[in-house]
């Protein structure tokens, strides 16, 4: 059965990054036992603008703990999904985490959390949450920004991805079990031509052989939904030839290379789909990320509501406002 399925990595109550639930990492008692983020990834350096705007949440409900990713957009405000939204949520400013965990000074607590009021958990649509901290982030952190218009993401090369999350794929296609915590990034193409030939093929067998997924019924749906249009409130990226983000990516940023290099996210990481050919944990089909910019006015308005100051928007502000 296809799965569609959002990438926090859930741990158990006993230990730390401990899976249960939905195919989530599992494993280890110590917080010294580690892997590196984002499936096939590259470790992030440590002066790195991803390094400098990304960050680990942990995140504690009654029954269970999670991890996810998030970003910056200023010294108070990031950005993350709305699924990873818990009781209890802490920012971990580390590359690596599992040291993080030991430095008090890179934790800081989430004082406010705001869900995009129209996130709808069963659809995986409008993923997006605000989060405000209960203080600065530390000093050596840096806010990320997104691109002054609307991008054609469907014309882009590759999209970086970021985040803590699982880092290897079994022969099988299922996430390796030992627990992430530290940052990484890898270059994915957007879901085009031949990748996203097979991917329907692979999706539209699936649906074939079962009635029961609960999200797309028809080869219809599955038009609608994967179509790679700019006006798409997702970014389709291809994740069949072993690289990708996995659990514990959620929340996490896509970004655009600009041609002097520089970084703009475009995204926020949201769910994985498979085709049901493998066990849970299967991240190696496609990925969806959520298109910040088709969100510019919510984000803006929220960035505002917590305390924000309109000159920080990751957006440029409004022509006329913002002025000192």
């Amino acid at each position: 059965m296809m799965k569609c399925r959002p990438l926090f990595s859930s741990l158990a109550l006993a230990v730390l990054l401990t899976a249960c639930g939905a195919g989530g990492p599992s494993g280890t008692n110590s917080r010294a036992d580690v892997a590196a983020g984002i499936v096939g990834g590259t470790e992030v350096k440590a002066k790195s603008p991803v390094a400098a705007g990304t960050f680990l949440l942990y995140n504690k409900n009654k029954d269970s703990r999670s991890i996810c990713t998030a970003t910056l957009l200023s010294r108070r405000i990031a950005l993350t999904a709305a699924h990873c939204v818990s009781d209890e949520m802490t920012a971990v400013f580390a590359l690596d985490a599992a040291r993080g965990f030991q430095d008090k000074a890179r934790l800081v607590k989430i004082a406010v959390k705001v869900q995009h009021p129209e996130y709808d958990a069963l659809e995986s649509t409008n993923d997006l949450a605000l989060l405000k901290l209960e203080k600065d982030a530390p000093a050596d952190m840096r806010p990320v920004k997104f691109p002054r218009q609307g991008v054609a993401w469907t014309e882009l090369a590759e999209i970086m991805v970021a985040g803590y999350g699982s880092t290897m794929m079994e022969k099988s296609g299922k996430a390796k079990t030992k627990p992430p915590t530290r940052l990484r990034t890898a270059d994915l193409r957007p879901l085009l031509g031949e990748d996203l030939r097979q991917a329907k093929i692979r999706l539209g067998r699936s649906l074939r052989e079962s009635d029961a997924w609960r999200n797309l019924r028809t080869a219809a749906e599955i038009e609608m939904k994967i179509n790679p249009y700019d006006s798409s409130p997702l970014i389709w990226l291809e994740q069949m030839h072993g690289r990708g983000m996995c659990f514990g990516d959620s929340g996490g940023p896509a970004f655009m290379k600009e041609p002097d290099g520089a970084l703009r996210q475009i995204g926020v990481a949201s769910f994985v789909m498979n085709d049901g050919s493998e066990k849970d944990g299967s991240c190696d089909l496609l990925g969806a990320y959520t298109n910040v910019f088709l969100y510019k006015s919510w984000i803006s308005d929220t960035f505002v509501e917590l305390g924000g100051d309109i000159r920080d928007l990751p957006f440029p502000p409004p022509s006329g406002e913002g002025a000192p």
